[in-house]
Parts: structure tokens; C-alpha cells; sequence
């Protein structure tokens, strides 16, 4: 058996299990929890290069003001995907996490604003 390549399946598995296991934590549902991985591989998804650890502030604004601008999330599916990518970095222990809670907040203000008015017309 080739360890090389079943080595990266494993590490991935365990970094999710981490994951989910950070989500339970705070009291976040098992059925919640996988709504939420699935906003985390879709955030990664948006940067399929770059590694979690390089990901900076503005990565991490401009895709949350993308989905909110141009997606058709309600106000609750916003906070949870917030939720997911702030658990995904605090997981992923990438630096930007220090930075982002501050951003995050002030993001998710102006989109929640901007998603009443586009649910208002």
C-alpha cells in the first residue's frame, strides 16, 4: 500500500473531524454542522490554489460581499456561512483568523443591510 497517497485522505479526514468537532462545541447541531462544511468546501473551493494558511482578510471579505452581492442567501444562511469560514481558518489555524473577527463583523452588518433591501424589492 502506497502510504504517500492515502496519507493526505487521512490528514484531510482528521483536519474535518476537527471541524465538526469545533462546531459541536459551541453548540452548533449535527445537521447544522454539515451545512456548514459544505459552506467551508465551497469557500475553498472559491480559492482552489491557494492554501488555507495564505488566505488573507480581503480574501476572506471579498468572497463574503460576492455571495451576499450575487448569491441568494436569507440573512440566517449568511451568519452560518460566516460561521463556517470563521470556524474553517480557526481550524485550519491560519494566521488571518486574528484579523478577520473584527472584519467580520463590520462585513456582515453591511451585507445583512444590503440583503433587506435586495429581499425588499
Amino acid at each position: 500500500m502506497n502510504h504517500n497517497t492515502s496519507s493526505p485522505k487521512r490528514s484531510a479526514s482528521r483536519f474535518w473531524d476537527r471541524f465538526i468537532a469545533a462546531l459541536l462545541k459551541q453548540g452548533i447541531k449535527e445537521d447544522e454542522a454539515r451545512y456548514c462544511v459544505q459552506h467551508a468546501e465551497q469557500y475553498i473551493g472559491a480559492f482552489p490554489s491557494k492554501r488555507l494558511a495564505d488566505h488573507s482578510v480581503d480574501d476572506v471579505t471579498s468572497y463574503l460581499e460576492s455571495i451576499g452581492r450575487y448569491g441568494s442567501l436569507t440573512d440566517w444562511k449568511f451568519v452560518q456561512t460566516v460561521s463556517a469560514i470563521q470556524n474553517l481558518l480557526q481550524t485550519a489555524k491560519a494566521a488571518v483568523q486574528d484579523k478577520l473577527n473584527n472584519r467580520i463583523t463590520g462585513v456582515r452588518v453591511r451585507l445583512t443591510k444590503v440583503l433587506r433591501f435586495l429581499n425588499g424589492l
